[in-house]
């Protein structure tokens, strides 16, 4: 038979033996929720990025829908700040080339700011001439590489015009546009 005091000595071991499995349960459920948290991050920025890709995918498909798409290709050159108040194209017969430019530069403007966080988007003209530089900005969800705000992705192999910068503080994917 164990005695009283033997007894009460195994309680108290086995009070500090299910504190130390909580707080290992505690520990390994910690580990488990910031890997959890890291993989909705990643899935949210993949997410900015296929947007991005549609959103640019978007803007080529509307010059090269223009009636005179090759010829009004500088038409559809717009910076990052360029306040846009156009003509709506749907209900004029008279909407000229440069009308519906302006028109498609909007509306598409707008679906980038509706679609992604901060989204901005700005199209320059190539150095050569005969395509667009097209950047699509938003702002990062995550803490994102300190050169992705200065550079856009892809940029240290493409050549982009002087102008064609990705603003402070956003990330852009840049894609070239030939009508």
């Amino acid at each position: 038979m164990l005695s009283a005091r033997c007894r009460a000595w195994q309680r108290g071991l086995s009070l500090i033996e299910a504190l130390v499995s909580l707080a290992l349960l505690a520990i390994a459920l910690y580990g488990m929720l910031g890997m959890q948290l890291g993989t909705l991050v990643d899935a949210r920025a993949s997410t900015h990025q296929s947007q991005a890709v549609r959103l640019a995918d978007d803007f080529a498909e509307r010059i090269k829908a223009h009636p005179d798409a090759p010829a009004s290709l500088p038409a559809y050159a717009t910076g990052w700040d360029a306040a846009i108040a156009p003509p709506d194209c749907r209900r004029s017969a008279g909407c000229d080339a440069a009308a519906l430019a302006q028109w498609d530069i909007a509306r598409w403007k707008q679906a980038v700011a509706d679609a992604l966080p901060g989204g901005q988007g700005a199209a320059f003209e190539a150095p050569g001439g005969g395509r667009l530089t097209v950047l699509v900005a938003w702002r990062a969800t995550a803490p994102a590489d300190p050169r992705a705000a200065s550079n856009p992705k892809g940029s240290a192999s493409v050549q982009l015009p002087t102008d064609a910068r990705c603003p402070p503080g956003l990330v852009c994917r840049v894609t070239h546009v030939q009508p």
